[in-house]
């Protein structure tokens, strides 16, 4: 067999490597993470206007922190961290990784009365 010949099968055969087994040679992964108090929009839609303090405190636990208003009300902030990783490697020869950090909280307002009166976050 020629040298020519020999060099030919032999790219012929890596062609078919790499091709047939390309899938196996690509990876990626995500994973998120939270830090403080995450509340879900889910369970914050269980606390309703007229809810009593402990109510809300055996649906969502103790708040991250709590503020007195002038007018009577107070407000509880449930704050939060969301870390997402991205990562992506190429047959472990080329890799990235990539994390993305955003803030959230969740308040709910009550009334003098220790009542709740509205519910909102911003995420």
């Amino acid at each position: 067999m020629s040298n020519r010949s020999q060099r030919v099968r032999l790219a012929a055969l890596l062609a078919v490597l790499a091709f047939g087994v390309s899938g196996c040679l690509i990876g990626t992964s995500e994973n998120t993470k939270y830090q403080g108090r995450y509340i879900s929009q889910e369970t914050l839609r269980q606390i309703e206007p007229g809810d009593s303090r402990d109510e809300v405190r055996s649906i969502l636990g103790s708040p991250t922190s709590s503020t007195q208003k002038e007018s009577g009300t107070t407000i509880w902030t449930y704050s939060y961290t969301q870390a997402t990783t991205k990562t992506g490697a190429v047959f472990l020869l080329f890799g990235s990784s990539k994390t993305t950090e955003t803030e959230g909280a969740v308040y709910v307002e009550f009334d003098a009365d220790d009542k709740v009166v509205k519910t909102w976050s911003e995420r």
